[in-house]
């Protein structure tokens, strides 16, 4: 009776368990927490030990409340449930209740086990869908990466290849070039085989192989970067250009990166520079030294007309026979000699104007050679050759000097030590074989020729020597124009400028300019000295050179007024203009200068003929003087018979 009970009571225990593991299934799907699912278990347990109770008989008929199970652990996911009696029971129940608490532990442990495994499927399907995900997250930005990459490293290959700079990978230890670009090719003109089969200091100039060296040794080798370092390069042609490196090494692999720029141009331009620099410090010297010289020519154009003018005075007074005559006459010579040494000076020095004017070919190339063979040495004989001329040129004679005194200094420069030079001057008819240039127009020409016995001009070269900036003279030799000037001045001057050479047998320079016109009106040295009677103002800020001025007048019979300053000159022409016949003015006077003057008096009397002398002036020359309205312009020293020609020619 009591198993029938018993079992009855397992049943409803069993149904009442199944009822809440249903329940507990339900909410398995929201709690994750265990110790919640113990404490649901357990509760379940509890509520049914509270509803279901027996009574148990023992054999003294003792009735005792009995508490058929309780949970005592949960193990492996719950694992299986134990049942623990609190009394001792018999044995058919005890089976019984094992039984039952068996099929309760299976029922439950399945039920949990399944939804575990159910619910570990779940979780790892998306434990599987994530880190699939992660995965093709993961594949894509690597096939991104990729993509960059492959991007960026067609990017530098073409930068490597198209950049006009010489990029390049060398090795440190023995100075070969690993990898370079095509613009080490298209630079430097070898074969990119060529350029990796050999080291490059085999390609650097001798004068920079030391310091190239030095860069490697002391820089590249220990980790420092080189910047800025400059070389140069033999390129195919055998050519040398200029690079300037940039190199970072890495000297744990033994190799540098270097990026070089062809800097040939750049220092071609600083060369040009630092040679126009020259030049315009050979410019301001040379017009420094025609300041200096027209201040000194000035001074002593006046002290040697003084001289002459009173060796002339002293040699109106003494008999031709006597030697006091012969003294003076000598005396006469070499004052004349240093005038014409004063012109020649002031010709090459001073500023030269632009304007051309008609000239006397024969005296401007007669001139310049005195000026050359006073400086040259004896050991060098020079000859003159020139045909009786009489025509002009038009052209500005200062120029024309400095182009003769340019050549004449080569062909100096080109013996050293024993030769000749021989300089000629003719003319040439319009027929004339040497007048066969394409360049030159028709018509009659004169040739200076200056020819050297030097040592001739290679022919590699011959055709460069008019080319500016173009030098074969070591620094500090040549007078700075340059054959370029030369050919300038001669081809502005509507001629040309050749030249014949042969290597050891000497140079020959022909110089072509047109002639002009007829002779120049010049006063011949045995042509009478002319006289006259007018009344002659003279005006000077030297006392002495005014007094011997006034002489040297009055000895050819004129009536003479003189004074030391043009203020009182001004007043006393003013007083009475149409007492003086003539003026007589220098140029260079404190107070008031003597083209200022002349215009001063031209205003009070426009048909006063006036004589402006001066010992050296850049404000005044023959045209301007014209345009004032002064008939004559005369260079001091101004001798008795030149005076005398002047007045007369002025008064007719």
């Amino acid at each position: 009776m009591h198993l029938n009970i018993y079992r009855g009571i397992l049943n409803k225990l069993i149904q009442h368990f199944e009822h809440d593991l249903f329940l507990l299934m339900l909410n398995l799907s929201q709690i994750t927490d265990e110790k919640r699912i113990k404490e649901i278990f357990i509760d379940s347990l509890n509520s049914f030990n509270n509803e279901y109770r027996f009574e148990y008989f023992s054999g003294t008929n003792e009735k005792k409340n009995i508490n058929i199970v309780e949970i005592a652990t949960l193990k492996n996911r719950f694992g299986y449930l134990k049942i623990i009696p609190d009394i001792e029971i018999p044995e058919e129940l005890k089976a019984i209740i094992i039984n039952a608490a068996g099929m309760l532990a299976l029922i439950l442990e399945n039920r949990i086990n399944n939804r575990l495994l159910s619910d570990e499927k779940l979780l790892l399907e998306e434990a599987v869908k994530e880190r699939t995900g992660k995965l093709e997250q993961l594949n894509s930005e690597l096939l991104n990466e990729i993509e960059h990459r492959k991007q960026a490293e067609k990017e530098l290959s073409d930068i490597f290849t198209m950049t006009v700079d010489m990029l390049c990978m060398a090795d440190i230890s023995t100075a070969k070039f690993l990898k370079i670009n095509p613009a080490f090719t298209q630079i430097l003109g070898y074969t990119e085989e060529e350029l990796l089969s050999s080291t490059f200091l085999n390609l650097i100039h001798p004068d920079d192989v030391e310091t190239t060296r030095n860069a490697l040794e002391n820089k590249l080798k220990k980790g420092k970067l080189v910047n800025n370092f400059e070389n140069r390069y033999r390129k195919k042609d055998n050519t040398y250009c200029w690079l300037s490196w940039v190199s970072h090494p890495i000297p744990e692999k033994g190799i540098t990166f270097g990026v070089a720029r062809d800097i040939t141009e750049l220092k071609n331009i600083e060369k040009e520079r630092e040679e126009l620099q020259s030049k315009l410090l050979q410019a301001q010297k040379l017009e420094a030294l025609g300041t200096l010289a027209g201040g000194i020519a000035h001074d002593f154009n006046n002290l040697l007309g003084i001289i002459l003018g009173y060796i002339d005075l002293s040699m109106d007074e003494v008999r031709e026979d006597s030697d006091l005559f012969e003294y003076l006459s000598s005396s006469r010579k070499a004052g004349l000699k240093a005038k014409d040494l004063i012109s020649q000076i002031l010709n090459f020095s001073r500023k030269s104007d632009p304007d051309k004017e008609p000239a006397d070919i024969a005296r401007i190339v007669s001139e310049s050679v005195k000026l050359v063979r006073s400086t040259t040495p004896t050991s060098i004989k020079i000859n003159l050759s020139i045909d009786n001329i009489q025509d002009t040129i038009l052209a500005n004679p200062t120029q024309i000097s400095q182009v003769i005194i340019n050549l004449m200094t080569n062909a100096v420069q080109a013996i050293e030590t024993d030769g000749e030079i021989n300089v000629s001057l003719r003319k040439l008819n319009p027929d004339n074989k040497l007048l066969k240039i394409p360049d030159l127009e028709p018509g009659s020409y004169f040739l200076i020729s200056v020819a050297d016995t030097g040592t001739g001009i290679p022919s590699e070269i011959i055709s460069q020597i008019f080319d500016p900036y173009f030098t074969t003279k070591e620094s500090g030799k040549g007078t700075g124009l340059g054959l370029s000037v030369a050919y300038g001045i001669v081809k502005s001057h509507k001629g040309t400028l050749t030249v014949k050479s042969s290597m050891n047998k000497g140079t020959t320079f022909n110089v072509f300019l047109p002639v002009y016109g007829k002779p120049l009106n010049t006063i011949k040295a045995d042509s009478p000295i002319l006289k006259g009677n007018e009344s002659i103002l003279i005006v000077d800020d030297e006392p002495i050179l005014v007094n011997m001025q006034q002489n040297t007048l009055l000895s050819l019979g004129y009536r003479v007024t003189s004074t030391t300053s043009a203020i009182d000159a001004l007043n006393i022409f003013s007083s009475d203009p149409d007492k003086y016949d003539l003026i007589i003015t220098d140029m260079t006077m404190p107070e008031m200068t003597g083209d200022k003057l002349s215009e001063e008096l031209l205003k009070k009397r426009p048909d006063i003929p006036i004589i402006i002398c001066t010992g050296y002036s850049s404000l005044i020359n023959p045209e301007k003087a014209d345009k004032i309205g002064i008939k004559k312009y005369l260079m001091k020293p101004v001798s008795k018979r030149q005076i005398s020609h002047a007045i007369r020619e002025v008064l007719k």
